[in-house]
């Protein structure tokens, strides 16, 4: 690859190597790329879901361990991430988010009205918010 970049005809795009250092076998270079390749638009499993030491959220009620009223709703979810894009997931996970959380209103509280009304002294569903 670095013999690639270095011929005459690539001379005019490419500069002097970041890393790893000049004259670095393959071996280096194939060390360095698996030491500092990250994903960077799709993270996930930031809060991992599941019922080991390892998970930071209760599958069934989609809340924090040990945090009353705290619930994760997005991709942060997903013990691994997909071989697809993360979009349609992390769709279907507010969709099931949403039923747990209609079915966990208190008696009395309209399906409509979020947790927060008329505690902060806004509405979930009011437009003015948004």
């Amino acid at each position: 690859m670095r013999r690639l970049f270095e011929a005459p005809a690539l001379a005019f795009v490419t500069g002097p190597p970041l890393h790893p250092a000049a004259g670095s076998s393959d071996a280096d270079l194939d060390r360095w790329i698996q030491d500092s390749v990250v994903t960077q638009w799709h993270p996930v499993g930031t809060c991992r879901m599941g019922t080991d030491s390892m998970s930071v959220v209760v599958p069934a009620t989609l809340q924090v361990h040990g945090i009353q009223d705290l619930h994760v709703v997005d991709a942060s979810l997903m013990p691994t991430i997909t071989r697809g894009n993360t979009q349609a997931p992390t769709i279907m996970i507010a969709e099931r988010a949403a039923d747990i959380l209609r079915r966990a209103q208190p008696p009395g509280v309209s399906s409509r009205q979020g947790p927060l009304e008329g505690n902060r002294g806004w509405s979930l569903t009011d437009d003015r918010n948004l």
